[in-house]
């Protein structure tokens, strides 16, 4: 499977923690670790970058979704291990 396939297939468990999220089913600290495990990899980080600006402009006015969007990016932002690049 290429890289980037595999970037997006592994984006789609980030739905599930979406939705274990928002019910409360997930605290933020392991949506924290969720995300910074995901976006270790650099395809899944390059599929961020192609994602994010769609999943901004989805955010409106719904502030689980604008937090869950905001430790992404945060995760993304975050500085990477010399292991993860």
């Amino acid at each position: 499977m290429p890289p980037e396939a595999r970037g997006r297939y592994r984006f789609k468990r980030r739905a599930t923690w979406e939705l274990q999220w928002r019910i409360g089913a997930l605290s933020e600290q392991q949506l924290r670790a969720h995300a910074a495990a995901l976006l270790a990899a650099e395809e899944r980080r390059r599929y961020w970058e192609q994602a994010r600006p769609v999943r901004a402009a989805a955010v409106g006015e719904d502030a689980k979704l604008r937090t869950f969007h905001q430790v992404f990016e945060s995760a993304h932002q975050a500085p990477r291990t010399a292991s993860a690049r």
